[in-house]
């Protein structure tokens, strides 16, 4: 068991170490877009902490709670306190900053950092992709793959088996509208929880 684990970890790194092809590294491979689980919703609502605007139309807001209805075939966007930021069927939200201190939205009891792709699909509910630094990403995935009290040793082997499992899907399609589900079909991502800090 020991020896299988110490090969597969060997023949990960290695495979780190060569350099991506002439195609593949003209792509942006450093962020990973995740759509999120959100139960057939027609409503959402989420904590906002930190600074965001809405990419189409520039409206910023921060702080407070923004709601997304479906309603009659579109998406409205209402800030808790600046009112409708924007209506359409599709849209993204952006941070201002992208360190993970910079903030972030809370909803389905998780807190994701990022910026936030908002589609109103045929079916008339809402879909979600978090588009987040590969680095801000794995935060989400290894503590949750395994535990964050595992030995440093094993996060770390993780980290790479998930690094190299997302990259994968990443570099087959780049331009992608997702890469990659947040559920155990393809690893399971729950957002950034800043106690675990093994991870």
């Amino acid at each position: 068991m020991k020896r299988t684990l110490a090969i597969t970890l060997i023949l990960l790194f290695a495979l780190t170490l060569f350099p991506a092809p002439a195609s593949a590294a003209a792509a942006d491979i450093g962020v990973v877009r995740v759509r999120l689980t959100t139960n057939n919703a027609t409503s959402i609502v989420m904590s906002v902490t930190g600074e965001y605007f809405i990419n189409e139309n520039g409206r910023s807001f921060s702080g407070g709670s923004l709601t997304l209805r479906a309603a009659n075939g579109v998406i409205t966007v209402t800030h808790s306190t600046e009112g409708e930021l924007y209506s359409g069927t599709f849209f993204s939200i952006k941070r201002t900053k992208m360190d993970a201190s910079a903030g972030s939205m809370y909803f389905n009891s998780r807190r994701y950092l990022g910026h936030f792709n908002v589609k109103l699909l045929s079916t008339g509910y809402i879909q979600v992709i978090n588009e987040v630094p590969l680095a801000q990403y794995l935060y989400g995935v290894v503590a949750y793959e395994m535990n964050n009290n595992y030995p440093i040793d094993a996060l770390k082997a993780q980290a790479i088996a998930a690094k190299s499992y997302v990259l994968t899907s990443v570099l087959a399609s780049p331009n992608a509208e997702y890469h990659i589900g947040d559920t155990s079909s393809d690893q399971v991502y729950k957002g950034y929880n800043s106690a675990y800090t093994n991870v």
